[in-house]
């Protein structure tokens, strides 16, 4: 572990609202509300006659009822309980007592990459625009779990895992002792890198990524905590001339806490591919990646489905080489509001501090 590890200073941590984050696939958005959930609060999605999408607190303030049971008229929701309507800024209106002052909160929302941005107002950041120069698309993926956000994240950035849970993409289980791994403390998150052989694929996979099984499985990973999303770049060697293959992959997750015991990830995935044979192949291979990294993150999701942590769990965890990245994160995050956990407000027994 290099550098020297410490919680965030209080005047780095951020509001989890105070910067864009994915809410909604666009296209699950369409002529009436929409209700989410994110960090605990309620909010209503509505698009407007203009084409605009619009974003408030989903309790009526009157009565509390649920703005995403209402309807949509021009650009305002009304509530199905006492007739209120509401701006997409949050202004209301009474019919029962029109000069009432009346307002909810509203956010900015915006649609990029298929995907509806969420923030409060006044942010300063902008969306990523994804300009990966010699990428292309592969797939745009959702999928939501019932576990913490906290476990989620712990599988998202070790690769120990892959030997097992994945099908694909990972290292050779009988090989793991020789995979090399490091992690560093950045401002903003941590680095991490591994570097191994590549389990065997199946032929049809070979054919159209030119990966070979015992070639150097290498990723690049930086976690970013405000919002909290990960960068991972995968490419692959051969072992013997040490030049690349003919595909590297890129993926951008987001992860969001929908309450304390669901969370959400957004895979935005793009790949890059040399040689006329693969160029020829080019929609065939983007749909084969779309399916097997779906199928890769989709066994992610049931495993950490599947573990049923309780915190005595967690506060017992032993930590091998592969869970640098989770210590180093327990670590940095005990002051971080996306990410804390009570465990990280202490240091856990049992675990091996590198």
């Amino acid at each position: 572990m290099t550098g020297t590890v410490r919680p965030l200073r209080r005047s780095e941590v951020r509001d989890p609202f105070a910067v864009w984050r994915p809410a909604l696939l666009s296209h699950k958005l369409k002529t009436k509300p929409a209700e989410i959930k994110l960090f605990g609060r309620e909010i209503v999605l509505f698009r407007g006659s203009d084409g605009r999408v619009y974003a408030l607190n989903n309790r009526c303030p009157h009565r509390k009822m649920r703005l995403s049971q209402g309807h949509v008229d021009g650009c305002q929701i009304v509530c199905p309980y006492h007739g209120w309507r509401f701006s997409g800024e949050g202004a209301g209106v009474s019919p029962g007592t029109p000069g009432m002052k009346v307002s909810t909160e509203s956010y900015e929302a915006s649609e990029r990459h298929g995907v509806v941005w969420l923030r409060e107002s006044g942010g300063t950041d902008e969306i990523p625009s994804f300009d990966f120069p010699g990428y292309r698309h592969a797939a745009l993926l959702y999928h939501p779990l019932h576990a913490p956000l906290r476990h989620l994240l712990d599988n998202m950035m070790e690769l120990e895992h892959t030997a097992s849970v994945h099908s694909l993409f990972g290292f050779d289980v009988s090989r793991l002792h020789e995979v090399t791994t490091s992690t560093t403390q950045k401002e903003d998150g941590i680095h991490i890198f591994y570097d191994g052989p590549q389990r065997k694929l199946p032929l049809y996979l070979r054919a159209t990524s030119g990966i070979r099984e015992g070639d150097r499985f290498i990723q690049y990973a930086d976690v970013k905590l405000a919002p909290i999303h990960a960068v991972y770049d995968l490419q692959w060697r051969d072992p013997k001339q040490n030049s690349l293959r003919g595909m590297e992959l890129k993926f951008v997750i987001y992860f969001n806490e929908i309450e304390p015991d669901r969370a959400e990830q957004f895979t935005f995935a793009y790949f890059r591919c040399d040689g006329p044979l693969r160029q020829n192949l080019f929609t065939l291979l983007r749909k084969v990646l779309a399916f097997n990294i779906n199928r890769e993150l989709t066994a992610d999701v049931k495993l950490v489905e599947s573990l049923h942590l309780t915190q005595q769990h967690e506060n017992s965890y032993l930590f091998g080489r592969f869970d640098k990245p989770l210590h180093m994160m327990r670590r940095m995050t005990t002051q971080f509001p996306e990410a804390r956990t009570e465990a990280d407000d202490k240091e856990q027994p049992g675990v091996n501090s590198r």
